[in-house]
């Protein structure tokens, strides 16, 4: 899952974070963050609670994870927009045959795009802070994030992606070339 693993030090010594330069989606993905620092680009929150801290973007890490799925994004992408006729926020299948699909929280060139694994999203709800509607994620571990979006627009992502989902199991159970 992981790649190099560059122990951070701070000034007195002892070690704040592990950096990782590669990081590819597995089961085990809850979101990819935009972390905006220095040392690490993403944020991944794991189904198990842990987060790593990953020298490369989010869509860089959508990219190496369909590649490492025998794809590319941009064939991923394209295939989607084929059958869906989805042009932005494009719900992007990473490993069809686990049924994971990560779908764009904004435009994926969007400085605060997050990217959400729909197989790890058990609930969601709408939240008001500071006036502000947004929405609170629950992932199946009960790890909760709060995006700023509407929650009406992410209902429409998790559509979206649902019906990826299903064109993609009706593909693969009609397919004879498929070990069963």
């Amino acid at each position: 899952i992981g790649g190099k693993i560059t122990p951070k030090h701070n000034t007195r010594g002892g070690i704040q974070m592990e950096i990782q330069s590669h990081y590819l989606i597995s089961e085990v993905t809850n979101a990819l963050i935009p972390a905006k620092k220095i040392d690490y680009d993403t944020i991944v929150i794991e189904a198990d609670g842990s987060t790593k801290h990953v020298r490369r973007t989010p869509l860089q890490i959508v990219k190496d994870s369909c590649l490492s799925n025998w794809s590319t994004y941009e064939g991923r992408k394209r295939a989607v927009v084929n059958y869906t006729n989805y042009r932005e926020r494009v719900p992007i299948p990473i490993n069809p045959l686990k049924e994971i699909i990560a779908f764009p929280t904004h435009g994926v060139k969007h400085y605060d795009c997050c990217w959400i694994m729909f197989n790890q999203v058990d609930f969601y709800d709408r939240v008001y802070i500071n006036s502000t509607d947004q929405t609170k994620i629950i992932f199946k571990n009960n790890h909760e994030l709060i995006f700023n979006m509407p929650v009406e627009s992410f209902e429409k992502l998790m559509a979206r992606t649902y019906v990826i989902l299903d064109a993609i199991k009706r593909t693969y159970r009609s397919s004879r070339f498929l070990v069963r």
